[in-house]
């Protein structure tokens, strides 16, 4: 049984490719897509409702793309803030 704050990703192409973060339960769930088909963040705001037999068989449980330490994600992050910081001076 999931529930709000849990992470799943589609088994099938009915929705979707990405993470969804669960953000409501009841009769139906409700998930909110957080990243796309290649694990980018996406801020589209796309909510998909469901119901709870369709979740069981159609999604599957997925770790948080926001959790744990990515060099690349940290090395990237700051040279953009490196990049900025120069910009603002010139």
């Amino acid at each position: 049984m999931t529930s709000v704050g849990d992470h799943v990703r589609p088994t099938t192409a009915t929705h979707d490719p990405g993470v969804y973060r669960v953000v409501g339960t009841g009769e139906t769930v409700t998930l909110l897509r957080i990243t796309d088909g290649a694990e980018r963040r996406v801020s589209v705001g796309e909510l998909t409702r469901v119901s709870r037999t369709e979740l069981e068989s159609m999604f599957t449980l997925a770790e948080n793309p926001d959790a744990g330490f990515s060099p690349l994600r940290a090395l990237r992050s700051a040279l953009v803030g490196l990049y900025w910081n120069v910009r603002k001076r010139v």
